[in-house]
């Protein structure tokens, strides 16, 4: 199986960049803490605040599942999008069926791109 790795971006309501940010942090925990498969979770904030691009990493398609459909997204995203607008999901790799029922899922409310074809290489620690 192949790593998953998919950019989210948001677009902040305005005036609600520190509750959006603490909503974040309270996701980030929650996520280290409950989902090993994900591998890498970053969340990138414009200069102007307007804008949030989360990356994610996950280490196969199940994982990206897991996650989906995990009560950290269950509980914590509907805040999320209280202060915010989820404008765009770009998917990067090969996802199975089940991970691509899933994105189906969400490109009901937004858009969703997937990409299958790499070139190039991660350095991964040794």
């Amino acid at each position: 199986m192949s790593r998953i790795e998919y950019v989210v971006e948001f677009t902040i309501h305005p005036g609600s960049l520190d509750d959006f940010k603490t909503a974040a942090r309270k996701v980030i925990r929650r996520v280290r803490a409950e989902e090993p498969g994900t591998a890498g979770y970053q969340w990138y904030f414009s200069t102007d605040g307007r804008k949030c691009y989360v990356v994610e990493r996950f280490e196969n398609s199940a994982a990206l599942v897991a996650h989906a459909r995990g009560s950290v997204l269950a509980d914590l995203l509907p805040r999320l999008l209280q202060l915010s607008t989820l404008d765009e999901v770009r998917v990067f790799g090969r996802p199975t069926a089940e991970a691509a029922r899933v994105l189906a899922v969400l490109a009901t409310t937004t858009t969703v791109t997937i990409s299958p074809s790499s070139a190039g290489f991660i350095r991964e620690p040794s």
